[in-house]
């Protein structure tokens, strides 16, 4: 996942809103001290979060994608980029963070998982905060379309299906890639669960977060879960 897809879609993020997200993010809790952000992506949001921290881990799934955030954050102190390979968080954190879809990306396993490792790793008063895309945003604005994107590196192909079944939204991508005078095609298929705002509070509460708040913003259920 985010092979071939991740520098197309570091450069299809560049008009998202993440100051208003952000903004958001920090009302719900202070961003400061000890931050552990999940699926840092290409570092974009990172790059804004990070001043405000002591220290920060930017981690994820995908290698291609921690090289593009290496590329854009260079090497400060006070951050480390972590390839995420399901162990224990960093202990005595103040706020773990996972934005614009990171969550979506999760299946049943993977979100009990996220959950109860950050539980395990906050201090008192530690929040969680993530945002997920809308049932009604993959539903209504993206399933059953075709959009087609191009830029003088690339031309993407993206397809879209919504599986009542599975619970969510299959993207196919179809990615040609510039390369001297001719294009290298490559295919990717994404999944993401249309998590329901009860699903996810009833994953927090059995992580052992009892305080949790819910908004409603750019698309996007926002949730931030406070550890006692």
């Amino acid at each position: 996942m985010y092979s071939a897809f991740a520098p197309v879609y570091d450069q299809l993020m560049d008009d998202f809103p993440y100051d208003e997200l952000l903004e958001i993010f920090s009302s719900l809790a202070p961003l400061r001290g000890r931050i552990l952000e999940m699926g840092c992506g290409s570092g974009r949001f990172t790059r804004k979060v990070f001043p405000r921290a002591s220290f920060y881990w930017a981690m994820d799934v995908s290698e291609e994608m921690l090289s593009l955030a290496a590329r854009r954050l260079g090497n400060p102190a006070g951050l480390q980029l972590l390839l995420d390979e399901g162990e224990a968080f960093p202990e005595k954190l103040d706020t773990v963070l996972a934005a614009v879809d990171v969550v979506n990306y999760m299946d049943e396993e993977s979100l009990s998982l996220f959950f109860a490792r950050s539980h395990q790793a906050l201090v008192p008063g530690g929040a969680l905060i993530f945002d997920v895309s809308s049932e009604r945003k993959l539903r209504e604005k993206l399933s059953d379309h075709v959009f087609v994107f191009e830029r003088d590196e690339f031309t993407l192909i993206w397809q879209n299906r919504f599986s009542r079944e599975d619970k969510g939204i299959y993207f196919d991508l179809t990615i040609f890639l510039k390369e001297g005078a001719l294009y290298r095609k490559e295919t990717e298929m994404h999944f993401q669960r249309a998590w329901q705002p009860a699903e996810i509070q009833s994953a927090l509460r059995a992580a052992g977060f009892q305080e949790i708040r819910q908004v409603e913003a750019l698309d996007r259920e926002i949730f931030a879960a406070y550890k006692r």
